[in-house]
This record gives structure tokens, sequence and C-alpha cells, in this order.
């Protein structure tokens, strides 16, 4: 009995000095947050609460419409319930959220990776679709109420998220070759330094057609390397793409279009590579970065971290839409 009880003891002191050593490290790695982002902190302010956190809900996509001065977030919910999408004010107040069906009325429960939005337009992007609403719509909708798409059109990607500007209807894919579901067509797999296995497809923004996008065919298709989450255009020649796998670091990619080399065609369109050749910098972001927008000379970003879904397992977790100063 005694042997027993020094044996329990035992087990008891080492348990208690793993948890303890435990918590000193996790303390330790979130005092280093400063360090291990430096560049990130330095030049980002956060602009709003992340929203739904509180939620069943995972956030994926994020956009801000200058018309009307309004961010839009969207995301799926874990429960198998509507999808959703949020809208702030400029003030960071949730003015309301409404739960998404499809164009027969039917709730829809998709991934919603990706948001975009230009003048009265928002795409919404998933499953090789872009779902289209108005955003007169969505703010004429009541708090918690149901909208419907009013339509939708194919892409040639799977469609995991996507950006707008003035010229083009940016529409990527995420891939993972390591998990079965996040393996990309194989016409998609094109080879220059290495070999990159999504694509992002660019379309014409044309006021004159139906959803005021050239939908037919591409303008442009671009190879992207792995874990992309998100896109924006900085300026004529500068890309930068969102990447993030798990709860690994996250990264601010930035490419130089003007040193891209074409490497085939893909839809009728010239592929061209974003690899080491036109990479001009990385910067690390804390994990689990998503869809990014670009607005003002900052680059918006959106995160999952900080949702119930991952918060646990995240020492990092961001809990802001942030914006990044480039």
């Amino acid at each position: 009995m005694k042997l027993f009880r020094k044996i329990l003891k035992w087990v008891g002191i080492s348990f208690g000095t793993l948890i303890g050593l435990f918590l000193c490290v996790i303390f330790i790695l979130s005092l280093c947050r400063p360090i291990i982002f430096s560049k990130y902190e330095k030049n980002s302010t956060a602009i709003c609460d992340i929203q739904g956190l509180n939620q069943n809900y995972t956030p994926q996509g994020v956009c801000y419409n200058k018309d009307k001065k309004v961010y839009l977030f969207c995301g799926y919910m874990n429960n198998k319930t509507n999808s959703k999408i949020f809208v702030v004010n400029d003030e960071g107040e949730l003015i309301k959220e409404v739960n998404l069906l499809k164009e027969d009325k039917s709730l829809y429960k998709g991934h919603a990776g990706g948001i975009a939005s230009l003048n009265d337009d928002v795409y919404l992007s998933n499953a090789s679709k872009i779902f289209h609403l108005k955003l007169s719509d969505i703010l004429e909708c009541e708090n918690k109420g149901e909208i419907s798409f009013d339509g939708s059109f194919s892409v040639n990607s799977r469609a995991s998220y996507c950006y707008i500007n003035d010229n083009y209807l940016f529409v990527g894919e995420y891939s993972d070759r390591s998990v079965s579901s996040y393996k990309t067509d194989s016409s998609h797999h094109f080879k220059d330094d290495k070999t990159n296995y999504a694509i992002c497809s660019l379309y014409k923004v044309d006021q004159s057609k139906e959803y005021h996008i050239d939908y037919s065919s591409p303008e442009m298709v671009l190879s992207l390397p792995d874990y992309v989450q998100g896109i924006c255009q900085i300026d004529d020649n500068t890309i930068c793409l969102s990447r993030s796998h798990g709860i690994n670091f996250s990264s601010l990619d930035f490419y130089d279009l003007s040193k891209a080399n074409k490497v085939g065609e893909f839809d009728t369109q010239d592929v061209y590579f974003l690899g080491k050749n036109c990479l001009n910098e990385s910067v690390r972001v804390p994990p689990m970065s998503e869809d990014i927008d670009f607005v003002d000379s900052k680059i918006l970003i959106n995160f999952e971290s900080g949702c119930k879904k991952y918060r646990l397992v995240n020492i990092w977790k961001s809990e802001k839409l942030m914006a990044y100063t480039v």
C-alpha cells in the first residue's frame, strides 16, 4: 500500500510538473508574438471584431464595399445550419447578420470561402461557382433573416476564394496534396522552378454582362502554390497571396507579375507562374489567415483561429479583422 501511494505521489508530481512546464511554454510563446511576427505587428492595425466567434461559425471570406462603407464577412456553420454573411459599418459596429439560402430557397450550407463586392454586386465563392447577391438586398434584409442567391455561374477552379477590383474578378482555389479532398485536377498543375497545383482565373468586370462579369472565359490565369486562402492586387504588377495551413504560421506573399514566367495555356488563356523568381517578399503572419481584400493601401486579413472550432489549439489566435499597410 505504501509503495502504491508513493507511485501515485510520483505520478501526481510528474503530471503537475509537465502541466506547469506546458503552461510556461505557452506563456513564453505568447510573449514572443511581437518578435515572431515583428513586421506584421509593426504594420498592422485592428479594424473591428471578427464576427460570429461565439457561435458555431467558422470565418472565411471578407471584403469592403466603398460605396456603402461596410465590411462583409462570410463563413460556414459547424452545426450544418445556414452559412452566414455579417455586415459591419465603418465604426466597427455589427449592422446585421443574414442567413443564406440557395436559389430554390433551400438552406445554403456551403463553405462560403470567399466574398467580394463592387457597387451593388456581391459575389460569394464555393464549389466551382460564384453565387450572386445584391448588396442593397442584404442591407434591406431584416437582422438574422434569410436571403436567397439571385443567380450563379460556374468557373474553372474550385472557387475557394475571390477578390474584385475595378477591372477583374479573381477566383482561385486552395490546394493541399496531403489531403485528398483538397487535391486539384491535374490540368491545373504547372511547372517552372517547381510544380504549382492550383490556379486563379481573372474574369473581366463588364457592366453590360450578366452579374456584371464576363465569365465566358478568363482574361488571364495564374498558377499558384499550395495553401492559398485569399488573393488581392496591390498595383499593376503586385499580387498578394494569403497562405495558411493548419496551425502553422501564415504568410502574406508578394509577387511581381512582370517577372512571372508564362508556362502554358489553360481555358484558352496564358498561364503565369507565381514562383521564386517573382516572389518579392514573404511576411510571417499568425496562424489561420483566410480571405483578404485591398482597400486604401491596406490589406484586410480575416482569420479563423479565434472561432470555437479552432481556438483551443491556437496559441496566437486572432479575433480582430486586421489591416496590413503596404
